[in-house]
């Protein structure tokens, strides 16, 4: 008989809402049967920061979403630092209070920021699309753990509302 042996994933999910409040985590473990959360931790936005990511979409909105005049802008790179150097706080404070060293976690799964969201059921027929803003290499520096993202975007370009999980 063959014994097959299945290795434990560790991931922290990081999910930062629309209202702006506060960066959640959650250490969670796949063994490939069951999905167990280990540790939780939230970390509150400083209020300068919410008001920074409204004035954000503020701009955003009234540009269309032009990606390209926002690379440019040191305001948008400024308020997008910051905000990913909040989220590797809020991980590496996770790691701390659950006793977990860093080499036991495989990968971060991180969205961004939702600045503009027109998923297919809004759009109408319309082009749809999604603005997520963050720094995915920034957080794997500040933390030391691979970072996934984007997968809002790819939901949306397969058909999908941007909310894949």
């Amino acid at each position: 008989m063959e014994t097959i042996f299945m290795s434990v994933i560790k991931t922290i999910g990081v999910m930062t809402g629309n209202s702006l409040d506060a960066v959640d985590v959650v250490l969670t473990a796949f063994d490939g049967v069951n999905i167990c959360d280990l540790a939780a931790h939230t970390l509150a936005y400083p209020a300068e920061l919410s008001d920074r990511f409204r004035r954000l979409r503020g701009q955003l909105k009234q540009t269309a979403a032009d990606m390209e005049s926002f690379a440019r802008d040191t305001f948008f790179s400024e308020t997008v630092n910051e905000y990913t150097s909040l989220v590797a706080r809020a991980v590496n404070e996770l790691l701390a209070r659950s006793n977990t060293p860093k080499d036991e976690v495989d990968a971060i799964g991180f969205h961004g920021q939702t600045c503009d969201h027109f998923p297919p059921s809004i759009a109408g027929g319309e082009p749809a699309y999604t603005v997520q803003v963050g720094n995915a290499g920034l957080l794997a520096d500040l933390t030391g753990i691979p970072v996934i993202c984007d997968f809002r975007s790819d939901d949306i370009m397969a058909g999908g509302e941007g909310a894949p999980l």
